[in-house]
């Protein structure tokens, strides 16, 4: 058993910051935990991968809250075009500082419809409006594909949008 992971009775390697490998043109780097992971909250042992496809930058967050962000922020030079919010939009993720310093395009919160814990937080999803950002929420919008790399922005496609919607462009001038 690998020390600060849950069994799952199934081989396992964990990630680790620096960590890293490319396919195709995407390149994916796993950003958090620094160590050992035993030593951290649960929330606080999620893998936080950076995936790059060309210029566009994709940051998945896991459940970590404003302690790892904290720790992030020297290593997140740039701003994201698409950000999976932690903990799925909690109020114990997304600090002000590091929303100001992602500053991504889109936001995705990964929150079950009516969840009883009220993710994403009323004042997390202020936060991010306030950029400008496109919010999604999987509760509303379903399963979202998000379509990095093309040259001219990204693409969102919502499983469930308004009727002609479909696929949404985000251009890197709409920030």
């Amino acid at each position: 058993m690998v020390t600060g992971v849950e069994s799952l009775n199934v081989p396992v390697t964990p990630c680790r910051a620096g960590q890293r490998w490319q396919w195709d043109e995407v390149e994916f780097r796993f950003l958090w935990p620094l160590a050992d992971p035993a030593a951290l909250p649960d929330n606080d042992r999620s893998c936080v991968l950076l995936v790059s496809a060309g210029e566009q930058r994709l940051l998945i967050m896991g459940d970590t809250g404003t302690d790892v962000e904290a720790a992030l922020l020297a290593r997140v030079t740039d701003e994201v075009d698409v950000l999976v919010a932690g903990h799925h939009g909690s109020r114990t993720s997304s600090s002000l500082a590091w929303v100001t310093a992602t500053r991504p395009s889109a936001v995705l919160f990964s929150a079950g419809r009516g969840n009883r814990h009220g993710h994403p937080h009323a004042e997390v999803v202020r936060r991010f409006h306030r950029t400008g950002g496109c919010l999604w929420n999987t509760a509303h919008d379903g399963a979202l594909t998000f379509m990095l790399g093309g040259p001219h922005g990204f693409q969102v496609i919502p499983q469930r949008s308004p009727p002609g919607l479909g696929a949404v462009s985000i251009l890197p001038a709409m920030r």
